[in-house]
Order: structure tokens, then sequence, then C-alpha cells
């Protein structure tokens, strides 16, 4: 289905459950390409080399590697990990660490949430104000993605995606897939906030009732799954389908209704 789209809407971007690549390594700088921009400002702000804000270079802890953590293999009982002694997890060289700008240096600023980062670095405004829109400003920048939620994790790709906002486009694959009802209703604020605030169209292939409600235009395909499926029983408005749909897709609709209002009742 989504490939369908995509035909029709080639500059279309399209987020789906795929997993992020991650490591102890990347975080949410790394993964929005800010990460860069962070070292180039404290490198210009302290007249030192580029490479000593980086802890994959010459500024990384030199007992941790820049890791922040120490890897122990025990024989029989397995590998374990225990927070660095030198740098007791800041990931960075002492000198790196005397080094500062705004009042920080680097491996503090890494402990800021986005909220508290945009303050004392308002150049970062955007980045920071998206994070807090997709509802990630709690995150300490320095949080490796390897310790994210699943649903962290999306949220980071949707950042991303507004953040570069290469197309008006966006095509979300089955989104609600393994949340919570509760979750559910969470998604559906975020996205109509989104679709306001940013101008975006937002195409979804999804099988949730309460999502198919909320929507502006549902088009229904079946009459079944898999090989027999492929055929338009419905376009139109979800109320439509309501009181005039026979298919199984707006039969279930009116049951999650008629069951919402015995609830509510």
């Amino acid at each position: 289905m989504v490939s369908v789209i995509k035909e029709q809407y080639p500059r279309a971007a399209v987020l789906n459950q795929r997993p992020i690549h991650v490591s102890n390594r990347s975080n949410v700088l790394t993964y929005l390409n800010v990460f860069d921009r962070l070292q180039q400002y404290y490198a210009k702000a302290t007249k030192q080399d580029l490479s000593l804000f980086s802890f994959n270079s010459k500024g990384a802890c030199p007992i941790c590697k820049g890791k922040g953590l120490i890897k122990l293999d025990l024989a029989y009982l397995g590998e374990s990990s225990s927070l660095c002694d030198a740098c007791y997890g800041l990931r960075y060289a002492p000198e790196v660490l005397q080094l500062k700008a705004n009042g920080l240096n680097i491996a503090e600023v890494m402990e800021l949430s986005a909220g508290a980062f945009l303050k004392k670095f308002p150049i970062f405004a955007k980045e920071m104000r998206i994070l807090q829109i997709v509802d990630l400003g709690y995150l300490k920048l320095q949080q490796s993605l390897d310790t994210f939620s699943g649903g962290e994790l999306q949220r980071l790709k949707l950042a991303q995606f507004l953040f570069n906002k290469e197309s008006d486009i966006l095509i979300l694959d089955e989104p609600t897939n393994g949340l919570h009802e509760h979750n559910v209703r969470k998604l559906i604020d975020r996205l109509t906030k989104l679709i306001s605030k940013f101008g975006l169209t937002i195409i979804m292939i999804e099988h949730n009732l309460r999502v198919m409600g909320q929507a502006d235009w549902l088009v229904d395909i079946g009459p079944y799954a898999g090989n027999k499926s492929g055929k338009v029983l419905f376009s139109g408005q979800p109320l439509d389908l309501l009181k005039h749909g026979e298919t199984s897709t707006a039969k279930a609709l009116k049951q999650y209704y008629q069951n919402s209002d015995a609830e509510k009742g």
C-alpha cells in the first residue's frame, strides 16, 4: 500500500515501524545532525581544536574511550558494565571539562533537557522546539538511543522529518501498532496539532477504529485481507460510512461507537 501511494506522491515522506539503527554512542543531537554544530560552537567560543569536543575523537576520556562505561568480562559470570571511574560517565577527558561556553562545559550541556538547552543556546531553537512538539522535551540530550522506548524512537523519527521537512505529505504505516488505547488518543492529538502547525497532509495506513473515526477522509479497501483485498469499497467521510456503509469496516465502526456511547451512558 505504501509503495502505491509513493507512486502517486514520490516526494512524500514515509514513517514506519522499522527500528532506528542505534548504539550507545548515538543520542538525540547526533541523530538530528545537531551535535556537529554544537561542537563547532564550543570550538569557536573557547578557541580550541574542534576534535576536542567529540567523545569519539581527541576529547574522549582516555580510560573508557568516550563510552562512559567500562565493560568487564567476568569469566563464567558473563559481561558486565560499570561507570567509568575517570570521567564518571561524562565521556570526556578532564582537560575538555575545563572548557566552558555560556557557563557550562559540553558534558554539562548534554545533561540538559531540550527546554533547558533552548534557554542556554537559543541558536538551536528550531530543533529544540520540534523535540518539545513531539513530546521528547523531557529527555536528556546525552541519553543513548539504545535506551529509548519504541515510541520514543518513533517520535524521534517524526522530529527528524519535521526538522528537514522536505515534503508536506507524510505517510504513516500502522502508527498505532502496539499502542494502548490511551496512547492512541495521544497520537491523534499530536497529529492533529502537527497538521495545524505545519500544514501537513497525513496519509495513514491503519486498522484502528478510533483513528478511522477521526479521519477527514476514509478509504475502505477490501473486501478482505491479502489476495482478497485491493478493491476500493468506500471513499468519503467516516460519518457517511457509518450511516450508509455495509462493509466489514462500516459494521466494526458502528459497533465500536455504539459500545463507546454505552460506556458514556
